[in-house]
């Protein structure tokens, strides 16, 4: 699938990322739901390892992952970090690290979805992470 989405791309601005593994699967969630003794970082570098040689431009990952495939993948790899949060998360999201988790893990992009729709001021807090990654 990521082969043929690459080849149907080929000479167009387009990125492709693959997503590992979701943000919202915890390591119990994990074993449960796919039946695997290994651990999700262990899954998410062999996916990763797949989404490259397929010809994806970067992946969508924890930032938990995030450090360890930048240096496997280099620098002109992308990659997408979605569960950030200013703080403690009380919604589905297991694996959460704050913006300044993911700028030090060397991401390219964060991903903050109802931590901004959910604010009592969104500007405020967007002003607030862009602060946080300069």
């Amino acid at each position: 699938m990521i082969k043929a989405c690459s080849e149907a791309i080929s000479g167009s601005r387009t990125k492709l990322l693959a997503v590992t593994i979701l943000t919202s699967i915890d390591q119990n969630s994990y074993s449960e739901c796919y039946c695997e003794k290994g651990t999700i970082r262990d899954r998410a570098l062999k996916l990763s390892d797949i989404a490259r040689e397929s010809g994806a431009h970067g992946i969508v990952c924890s930032v938990g992952e995030a450090s360890e495939l930048r240096e496997r993948h280099g620098q002109d790899f992308l990659i997408v970090t979605p569960g950030i949060r200013m703080g403690k998360s009380s919604d589905d999201q297991r694996r959460v690290y704050g913006p300044d988790d993911a700028k030090k893990a060397g991401v390219n992009a964060i991903v903050m979805g109802r931590p901004v729709t959910e604010a009592d001021d969104p500007k405020i807090l967007v002003q607030k992470v862009k602060e946080m990654l300069k």
